[in-house]
């Protein structure tokens, strides 16, 4: 069907909305603002703005703990040998260079680091599972 002018598309638009078109039925305006304000549909309404807060919170969580633990590590990679190791005399001391101790830092803060990782990301992907169901 076409149109060989916009006149003649819109003499067809009006002689459908005057004579072919349906009406919707009168209450089902008051029944679709009834289910509008039931508590499921307000539930799933927030459900998103709730999804956000945990990934927010999540990732608040995880940036907290990878600072607790790289703090931790600064502090005790600086204590002094009479701290860490009162019994050993001066001559048996196991003399071990700085990047040694600084590649075993980084090592065990990876190992950290994936690991906090690795549980907020199953964390997330079980929310998002479960707001899916």
């Amino acid at each position: 069907m076409g149109f060989e002018n916009d006149a003649q598309l819109m003499e067809f638009v009006k002689s459908i909305e005057e004579n072919e078109m349906i009406k919707a039925p009168a209450y089902m305006k008051q029944e679709i603002l009834k289910k509008s304000n039931n508590l499921t549909v307000s539930i799933e309404a927030h459900k998103n703005k709730t999804s956000k807060n945990l990934q927010l919170f999540f990732y608040g969580l995880k940036v907290s703990a990878a600072l607790a633990m790289a703090l931790t590590l600064l502090m005790v990679i600086n204590l002094p040998s009479e701290l860490t190791a009162p019994n050993v005399s001066k001559k048996q001391e196991r003399v071990i260079p700085d990047w040694e101790i600084a590649k075993k830092a980084h090592e065990k803060s990876n190992d950290v680091t994936g690991f906090l990782d690795d549980i907020s990301t199953d964390a997330l992907m079980r929310i998002k599972k479960n707001g899916k169901e």
